[in-house]
This record gives C-alpha cells, structure tokens and sequence, in this order.
C-alpha cells in the first residue's frame, strides 16, 4: 500500500492542499476567502478521520458478522453526509464564511484523496 494512503499521510495531504488553496486566497488579497478555504479542508480533514473510524470498527465486526460491516460502512457514509452538511451550515450562518471559496477547498482536500487512489 503507498505510504500517502496510509490514514496519518492522506489527512496530511488534505492539510497541505487546503492550505495551499486558502494561501492563493491570501496571496491574491481574498482574506476572508483563504479562511473559508481553510475550513473546507478542515472539514475534508473532519470526514477522512470519522471515515478511518467507521473503516477499522467494520474491520473489527467483519470477523463476527460480515453482513453488520456493510451496515457500518453504509450508515458511516450516511453520517458523513449528515456531518458535512452541518458543518458547512454552520460554516456559512454562523460564521458568515464565503460559500465557493469554503466548497473549493473542501473539494481540492477531497480530490486529494482521489488522487491517491488513482496512484494506487
């Protein structure tokens, strides 16, 4: 397995790509765009580790019960989209963050993680 898709690595992937999106915002004068961007990928960060979470508890279940891993997976997924949609509600009511700039850096933290499956 490549060492990027080793959970520790990809959270830091996302971190370095989201940081990078949200450091063009700042370097071309969009402030409050680079700290939405930075929280998009937090929350791309947020999801890759409840998604590590569900993985190795389904792992663990898998040896008892195969068809209550898929369950897991399923229901984790579902989750993450409860999560992400919370997250980015209270990015955008609470915190009055800048709706493109906070999706594209959740999107470039989450084609990151594309990207390393591709490699593989």
């Amino acid at each position: 397995m490549h060492s990027v898709l080793q959970p520790r690595g990809l959270m830091v992937l996302q971190m370095v790509v989201s940081m990078g999106v949200a450091a063009t915002f700042w370097i071309t004068g969009y402030f409050p765009q680079a700290q939405s961007a930075l929280y998009g990928g937090l929350a791309s960060v947020a999801l890759a580790v409840l998604l590590k979470r569900s993985v190795i508890k389904a792992g663990k279940i898998t040896l008892d019960t195969p068809g209550k891993s898929v369950l897991i997976l399923y229901l984790g997924a579902v989750q993450r989209c409860i999560i992400v949609l919370g997250v980015f509600g209270v990015g955008f009511a609470v915190f009055k963050l800048e709706p493109l700039a906070s999706l594209i850096g959740f999107g470039a933290a989450q084609l990151s993680y594309l990207a390393c499956l591709m490699r593989e």
